[in-house]
């Protein structure tokens, strides 16, 4: 059959080369040239005759498409809403008119004879008429598991597990607080967020036996959303930003790498935006502006404090065990104080601690080393110090030629690490006179073993003026026994995942040294070597993750 010479026309002033995925479906099919004429091809001419082609909608096309079904939707969505508010509206009425209070604050008390201050009450959404959202955000019922809530005393369970194993992941808040929190029911002005709530129970889950992992489907779907619904409303935001750190303490434990990194990177962008790392006083009075409202006593604010420094030691920690980069902001922007164990915030010993920095580490004239310290504020610093000590290496081996700048900053460096591992190695600590000494004694020991590792990771570099470097490296390995010693004769409950982290670098030297000769075999103890590969194969066991840690 002959072209027309239309057809011929237009066929000639098409371009011969057509854009990526323009050409109709069936020459697509056939992997064949297509020259795009519409309304029929001339592929499709020679081959089928003058039946009109089908060509795929642009990407133009396709977007305007969803904006219109998303416009539909949203249409629908504030029509129902609409409705909805005037129903809310009509009940709050009616509760106003016999007298209740539903958004009253409650006081409580620890298990202790410690009376925790009252919370601020919280206004209900309803109070916000005009906002308008998407249903799958505006939909109450979203946060309810697909398969039903869950049961109780399933629900019991599972948090028993989750504090009970919190010890693997640096987490540090107020126990008696947020679980009088979990037991307010939903509608409670003061009952926490359920995507918190979800991940709590999703961690209990990873605990728990076989026959509780039915639980885990739910729960995360429910889990997103939550979380969806918490960013689009800023409603609760610090129980999203711990919502989605636990979630992403859940994916490592998954051993899912890549998104356990991008929820913990969403958790540190939250937490920079709402100013927890610059919480540089404890004064109640002295909180600046934020997303947040301000803390209402020391209490909420060690948990916004220890939760931050929660957030840096995952963060830091996590490129030395290959997941992503480090997504925090750099040591000069943080002028958060350091840590401290929860309780201390609640008797005030907290106003005893040092309130100096990430950067008053690196200050030779700084005190900071006489100052009150704790387990945990330690192993934020050991964490710091490693973290740095490995950016210099790496930095050091990508270096085509010495830079005079790198050189002095390493030489701040080693001093710092060398005096923070020494200081350690005289550190004492009772641990018996907290609620839980084998959960300190972790912490303590991931501590030290983070000083020593930094020491072994500066001294790497060869081109250090300091001859003496190997030797130092021998020392903080010699240091570091007693450290490994006590994370042996813990339960795996309380065997910190960030531990197999700190731990890589001085069995990596050990290797080294047993491979080195009888220098290197007068200090080296195969017991040693053999309690590090136990732990090794413990943390293993628990956390698929750490197989990349050595």
């Amino acid at each position: 059959m002959l072209d027309s010479p239309s057809h011929l026309f237009m066929r000639s002033h098409v371009k011969a080369n057509l854009e990526r995925g323009a050409a109709c479906l069936m020459c697509r099919k056939r992997k064949q040239r297509c020259d795009g004429v519409k309304p029929i091809c001339g592929g499709c001419t020679r081959s089928k005759g003058r039946v009109d082609c089908v060509y795929r909608a642009t990407r133009r096309q396709r977007l305007e498409q969803q904006i219109r079904d998303l416009e539909s939707r949203i249409a629908a969505a504030e029509a129902a809403s609409s409705s909805e508010h005037n129903t809310t509206t009509s009940a709050s009425v009616a509760g106003s008119l016999d007298g209740s209070t539903p958004g009253s604050a409650h006081d409580y008390k620890t298990s202790g004879a410690i009376v925790l201050p009252m919370f601020a009450g919280r206004s209900g959404l309803h109070a916000l008429p005009s906002l308008r959202l998407p249903q799958q955000l505006s939909d109450p019922d979203m946060v309810k598991p697909p398969g039903g809530p869950v049961p109780q005393d399933v629900r019991t369970y599972l948090i028993s597990l989750f504090l009970q194993f919190r010890w693997r992941h640096p987490f540090e808040f107020n126990i008696s607080r947020l679980l009088f929190a979990l037991e307010l029911p939903p509608t409670h002005p003061n009952a926490p967020h359920p995507a918190l709530v979800n991940a709590v129970l999703l961690n209990g889950c990873f605990f728990a036996e076989s026959t509780f992992h039915k639980y885990e489907p739910s729960l995360m779907i429910c889990l997103r959303r939550s979380i969806q619904h918490s960013l689009a409303t800023a409603d609760r935001l610090f129980d999203c930003m711990r919502a989605l750190a636990l979630f992403s303490c859940y994916l490592n434990n998954k051993c899912r790498m890549v998104e356990s990194h991008y929820y913990l990177a969403g958790a540190m962008n939250l937490a920079i935006a709402c100013g927890l790392n610059t919480i540089n006083s404890l004064d109640l009075s002295a909180q600046t502006s934020s997303l947040l409202k301000p803390a209402a006593d020391l209490v909420e604010l060690g948990d916004r404090i220890n939760f931050f420094w929660m957030l840096y030691i995952t963060d830091r920690t996590g490129p030395l065990l290959g997941a992503g980069i480090a997504c925090g902001p750099a040591d000069d922007d943080i002028s958060t104080v350091w840590p401290c164990p929860s309780d201390h915030y609640e008797d005030g010993c907290v106003c005893f601690q040092h309130s100096g920095t990430i950067k008053t580490l690196y200050d030779p004239n700084s005190t900071w080393l006489r100052g009150f310290d704790t387990p945990i504020s330690l192993r934020a610093k050991g964490c710091a110090l490693l973290h740095k000590a490995s950016a210099l290496v790496a930095r050091f081996e990508s270096c085509a030629t010495w830079d005079g700048q790198l050189e002095g900053e390493i030489q701040v460096a080693s001093q710092a690490i060398s005096n923070f591992s020494d200081y350690m190695s005289i550190f004492r600590y009772a641990p018996s006179e907290t609620a839980d000494p084998e959960g300190v004694r972790g912490i303590l020991a991931t501590a030290s073993t983070a000083a020593h590792a930094a020491v072994v990771r500066i001294y790497e570099i060869t081109s250090q003026p300091d001859s003496g470097g190997f030797a130092r490296r021998h020392i903080a390995c010699q240091n570091a026994i007693s450290a490994v010693q006590d994370l042996a004769r813990l339960d795996d409950s309380y065997i910190p995942l960030a531990a197999g982290i700190t731990l890589s670098p001085i069995r990596s030297f050990i290797t080294e040294a047993l491979q080195g000769g009888v220098q290197s075999a007068l200090f080296v103890d195969t017991d040693f070597v053999t309690l590090l590969c136990t732990i090794e194969w413990r943390i293993k066991n628990f956390s698929p993750a750490a197989n990349d840690a050595w």
